[in-house]
């Protein structure tokens, strides 16, 4: 039998050292729990905070954080993640930049 380990995590909203640091120990500690290293990891939405995200710094260093598992990702957008001054484009660039992101920019606009 076939077992794939899947993780959905919602909503991280990273934004800032401190917060950053907290979120990524819980979601390295439920990947541990399930497998240290899972088949697939999707964020289902608010994955940063944009309105505190302008510089897009935290945008950044979740994509390097997901990566971080080498392993495929996906990232759902929330209400949120869009609110940066950076701009959506922005955001889908650095997404699909990521090594093991599955994300791919489609034309379709809204929550």
């Amino acid at each position: 039998m076939l077992t794939i380990d899947i993780i959905s995590v919602q909503p991280t909203m990273f934004r800032g050292f401190l917060d950053e640091s907290i979120v990524a120990r819980a979601v390295k500690k439920l990947a541990c729990k399930i497998s240290c290293k899972p088949d697939f990891i999707i964020m289902t939405g608010d994955n940063v905070y944009g309105e505190f995200d302008d510089s897009g710094r935290s945008f950044s260093w979740f994509c390097d954080f997901m990566d971080s598992f080498g392993v495929p990702w996906a990232p759902v957008f929330g209400n949120h993640d869009n609110e940066s001054l950076k701009g959506v484009d922005w955001q889908c660039r650095q997404l699909e930049a990521a090594e093991y992101c599955l994300f791919k920019q489609g034309d379709v606009t809204g929550n």
